[in-house]
């Protein structure tokens, strides 16, 4: 039985654009600096394994999901609808077996244990496989323009990180737990936590077609200045907070920053290039998005000490650096 306890809620292929010749990250805490390998940072032990939930918290879900039309998801249709089935029939204590076969049923909660632990790591890994190839290309500098399937990549890439940190989980649950319905239906930790993991992972999906469908633009900064980016344990957040739609900076190396941002398009123009994109889909890799949509352009030095102290503010626990110069600028604020 392979059990994936670690789970990495900020991706290592991410983090390790940050490596020094040493191939290690700097790991600051506000206090103490360390050197790390990626695989030991950005994870909790067992954060997306999935409790089992009682009818009545079930119920809960079910109607979040019908009130914000997330049942209509194709993640929620393919994928955890069919989990939660599974998880009440495991939950049953597997009835339609013989107590006396000792050897199924260990063999049946084997499953069951592997089946809660790994299935949504396992889910959200074969997405940063995805996500990693236009990352890689960015970062090598070797694109100047953004095809129509780098660009649902990388939208997605941004919505995908946004959602997964337990700081957006922890978020949700504190806002909640003081609802006479969640009282009602005695969650505990866990059962929270994978209420919540679902619900954000089909609201992922529902952010980015949306994003995806009004054309937001992607800028794409190279940092020339002597200071390099920062990242940290919730990279992703939304610098437009107060405002209509999503503005979000993402560093994804020391060198490079991406920015997703409402276009300032009329409606009928956007309209014209989601259609005209949309017919194009089936050609994905050869069907290039105008500067209307995607930029490439440099940022300077103030810009980044700027966007150093968002993400320093904004941080769950943990500042990743590339080097210890890079953090001096934090060290005073």
């Amino acid at each position: 039985m392979n059990l994936k306890r670690k789970h990495h809620f900020v991706s290592q292929f991410y983090l390790r654009n940050w490596y020094d010749s040493n191939e290690k990250i700097i790991v600051w805490d506000g206090h103490k600096k360390i050197s790390s390998k990626s695989e030991s940072i950005g994870f909790q032990r067992d954060l997306y394994k999935l409790a089992t939930l009682t009818n009545k918290q079930y119920e809960l879900l079910d109607k979040y999901l019908e009130d914000w039309e997330l049942k209509k998801t194709s993640i929620y249709k393919l994928s955890f609808k069919y989990i939660l089935e599974a998880q009440s029939i495991f939950s049953n204590g597997f009835k339609f077996v013989n107590p006396k076969d000792l050897d199924t049923i260990d063999e049946l909660n084997s499953i069951e244990k592997e089946f809660s632990t790994n299935i949504v790591e396992e889910r959200l890994s074969r997405q940063e496989s995805l996500f990693s190839q236009v990352l890689e290309k960015l970062t090598s500098k070797s694109i100047n323009m953004l095809s129509l399937n780098d660009y649902s990549y990388l939208v997605h890439f941004i919505v995908f990180q946004y959602m997964k940190t337990p700081k957006k989980i922890k978020h949700l649950i504190s806002i909640t737990e003081e609802s006479e319905v969640f009282r009602e239906a005695n969650f505990n930790n866990e059962q929270y936590k994978t209420f919540w993991l679902i619900f954000t992972q089909c609201f992922q999906e529902r952010v980015y077609l949306s994003i995806f469908k009004q054309l937001y633009t992607i800028k794409i900064y190279s940092n020339t200045s002597n200071i390099n980016f920062i990242t940290s344990d919730d990279p992703c957040f939304n610098q437009r907070i107060n405002e209509n739609g999503f503005l979000i900076q993402l560093p994804i190396s020391p060198k490079i920053m991406i920015e997703l941002a409402p276009n300032t398009y009329d409606d009928d123009f956007t309209k014209t290039a989601v259609d005209y994109y949309s017919l194009s889909s089936d050609n994905a890799n050869e069907v290039f998005l105008s500067d209307s949509f995607v930029t490439f352009d440099n940022i300077e030095e103030e810009q980044v000490i700027d966007l150093n102290q968002k993400i320093f503010s904004n941080r769950d626990r943990f500042i990743y650096a590339q080097q210890v110069d890079d953090i001096s600028t934090l060290e005073t604020v």
